[in-house]
């Protein structure tokens, strides 16, 4: 009964990583890059298009990888 609470926690996660991923790449990617988040919200730069970038390629995994995830759950 735990194990499955626990299961239907992380899947509930899963599915929301997809909002809450957009914030965490944008605080990886300034940790990383050692820059205040002012500087990469501020005014037109790379940094942006970097983190979109980061972020489809993220959505792009989550899209191949949920048809197995759900899938695993049912079983």
């Amino acid at each position: 009964m735990l194990l499955g609470a626990l299961r239907s926690l992380l899947l509930t996660l899963w599915r929301f990583s997809i909002i809450y991923s957009s914030i965490v790449i944008a605080w990886l990617y300034c940790r990383i890059m050692n820059l205040d988040f002012e500087i990469v919200d501020t005014g037109t730069n790379q940094h942006k298009t970097i983190i979109v970038g980061l972020y489809l390629v993220y959505l792009g995994l989550w899209w191949w990888l949920n048809p197995y995830v759900v899938r695993n759950r049912r079983h």
